[in-house]
């Protein structure tokens, strides 16, 4: 806005200057002409001459002064009028340079402002899919306690599932987990032992994806794999599942560390 408001000054000033000239040369013209007749009036004074010849040296009279003082007048106006048109062109050319400037800054502007609105909405997504996926791994981890929950038919001591298979299950209850293909199991437990196959395979799949999303467990994935990286590791080990199918649990412990507790 400063700058527009120069610019119209400057365009003023530059108008009135051209004013200001031609008034000065209209005042010389008006001077020069009257130097020219006050003289020829006082020698020559008289009436109209009604002859042919009096009239001509008359107009070679003032032809021959007015003539060459109007054609100087003339071309001092042609250079100022050129001058103006010179300046006129200047101005207008900063002024589409600044509109120019203008509009490139405005593109600059939209395109930040459009980087920004895409980024904001990439994050809403990003973390509705991060609720989304630790809202099913949720889910899943509370299908795998009811599995932990059953009764496991294959159990001497009469324990159920989670005792086997669970964070807290010892060593040497795995040595009482049949080797699958080796022992023939109940309708109970060969249901259980499936559904906890597909459950855990449910929560490997959903950790890996939060990882290859946002490239950092966060605590809860993190505490998934840990808890149940025994399940994997035993339900590998008795082959009921393949090792080549897991990836999640085989990093666990390296994708984040708990933060030291403050004493």
């Amino acid at each position: 806005m400063e700058d527009r408001h120069k610019e119209e000054t400057n365009d003023s000033s530059h108008i009135k200057g051209f004013k200001k000239i031609l008034v000065i040369i209209a005042i010389i013209t008006v001077f020069v002409l009257l130097i020219v007749i006050i003289p020829y009036i006082i020698n020559f004074a008289g009436t109209v001459s009604p002859e042919h010849k009096h009239w001509a040296e008359f107009g070679d009279y003032f032809g021959g002064f007015l003539n060459p003082l109007l054609g100087f007048i003339t071309i001092i106006v042609l250079i100022i009028t050129l001058g103006i048109s010179f300046e006129t062109l200047r101005l207008t050319k900063e002024e589409l340079q600044q509109a120019r400037e203008m509009l490139e800054n405005t593109r600059q502007e939209l395109k930040l402002n459009r980087e920004i609105a895409e980024k904001q909405i990439k994050n809403i997504q990003d973390e509705s899919l991060k609720n989304e996926l630790l809202d099913i791994t949720k889910q899943v981890d509370l299908e795998i306690q009811k599995v932990f929950d059953r009764k496991a038919d294959f159990s001497q001591s009469g324990h159920n599932f989670g005792h086997y298979f669970s964070f807290s299950s010892t060593s040497a209850s795995k040595k009482e987990i049949p080797v699958h293909r080796k022992y023939k199991f109940t309708d109970n437990d060969r249901v259980s032992i499936l559904d906890l196959c597909d459950l855990i395979q449910q929560m490997e799949g959903y950790l890996n994806q939060y990882d290859k999303n946002f490239g950092i467990s966060s605590p809860r994935t993190y505490y998934f794999k840990r808890k149940y990286l025994n399940v994997y590791l035993r339900l590998v080990e008795k082959e009921f599942l393949f090792d080549q199918q897991f990836q999640a649990f085989k990093d666990v412990g390296y994708m984040w560390s708990a933060p030291a507790k403050n004493n």
